[in-house]
């Protein structure tokens, strides 16, 4: 129904701006008339009301119907007889044809450059749109900012009062949906039905759902449903294919934003599970310090190599730091519960680790002797 009425609109503007064109050229021939001038600027007078009528409507429909009247009117007012479409002077008929000509061939050069003109408008407005959402929609930290980013600028674009109802994770519509209220102001609405939104998108065999008072646009991220884009139903019923397309890009950049979103809270919420359940690898004292994961040790900031036995025996240390291990548990731990309680063996390994790990050996600083007991690494 609105198309209609917005056509019954175009056509009469159309006539009216034609008629009235045709008319007031008709009122200058008159005065060109009795001013004596030659017929010759009658017809360029006409041909300059076909321009105009081209310009200032859409299509080329009406250049030609100015054309049309102009012919008419030019055979009517200023040929013999007067009043009437005959023609005593077979020559008018050649005057009449090359003035149709020409009136169709300007209108057709003046629609089409005005068709390319706001073409160009269009492609501008529709970058600069895009730009400005894409760019705000990046500094997003939430879907609510997001949904509000583009509700706010597909109104303005479309000049609307849109809406944008988000889903959760598991794609079902939220309760409540953002809409734009006033240029400077957003609401919130209750929904009705949510159950009822998420059917009908899910059925969908078209673009778009055409409701009661709103028509939904789905946002289809990766994995589900994102949300609806919601434009009322009266001003979706007269949108243009060229703002149907604009207005899928825009729903495009929502989608991809809010797929950003998900995707970087996943990896937050993955990346706080793995440090939850992730021992503890790394370990340092002083300036010794131990890897236990690449099997490194390192002093004062440089790797030192050890061998397999010494660094066993410096991370079991180190698991137990501030603990003093008896000699017996050490030799189990490295040597096997089987190697029973001979020390040499133990006393050589210590030896050998702390010459690398000690800058005076026989004054250790890290790994201290507890005299009838065994060993401990210092905890500071």
């Amino acid at each position: 129904m609105n198309r209609i009425k917005v056509r019954r609109k175009e056509v009469f503007q159309g006539l009216l701006c034609a008629a009235i064109l045709v008319c007031l050229a008709t009122g200058i021939g008159w005065l060109f008339r009795l001013l004596q001038f030659p017929e010759t600027n009658i017809v360029v007078v006409y041909i300059l009301s076909v321009i105009l009528t081209a310009r200032f409507t859409d299509g080329y429909i009406w250049g030609i119907l100015a054309t049309v009247l102009s012919t008419c009117a030019f055979n009517i007012f200023f040929t013999h007889p007067y009043y009437t479409l005959s023609v005593d002077d077979p020559t008018y008929l050649i005057t009449f044809a090359i003035m149709a000509i020409t009136s169709i061939i300007t209108s057709a050069l003046t629609s089409k450059a005005k068709e390319m003109t706001a073409e160009a408008i269009r492609n501008g407005q529709e970058s600069s749109a895009l730009y400005y959402l894409t760019s705000h929609l990046a500094d997003a930290e939430s879907k609510d900012q997001i949904a509000g980013i583009t509700v706010e600028t597909v109104s303005r674009i479309m000049d609307c009062k849109a809406a944008c109802l988000c889903a959760d994770d598991q794609g079902k519509p939220e309760r409540t949906f953002i809409q734009q209220k006033s240029e400077s102001e957003q609401i919130r609405r209750c929904v009705p039905d949510p159950d009822e939104i998420q059917h009908r998108i899910e059925n969908l065999r078209t673009d778009f759902d055409a409701g009661e008072e709103f028509y939904d646009w789905p946002i289809y991220g990766s994995e589900s449903v994102l949300g609806v884009l919601r434009i009322p139903k009266e001003r979706a019923e007269v949108l243009t294919d060229q703002q149907k397309k604009l207005l899928h890009s825009m729903i495009e950049s929502t989608a991809m934003a809010m797929d950003r979103l998900r995707v970087i809270k996943e990896r937050i919420r993955h990346s706080y599970k793995a440090v939850g359940n992730k021992a503890q690898t790394v370990f340092t004292v002083g300036g010794l310090s131990i890897d236990l994961e690449r099997h490194q040790v390192s002093l004062d900031g440089e790797n030192l190599h050890v061998t397999p036995m010494e660094y066993n025996l410096l991370a079991l240390f180190f698991k137990n730091i501030g603990k003093v291990l008896t000699t017996q548990y050490i030799i189990n731990e490295i040597y096997g519960p089987g190697y029973g309680n001979d020390t040499q063996a133990l006393r050589a390994l210590m030896a050998a680790l702390r010459r690398k790990i000690e800058k005076s050996p026989a004054k250790p600083r890290y790994i201290l002797t507890e005299i009838g007991v065994g060993y401990r690494l210092v905890d500071e």
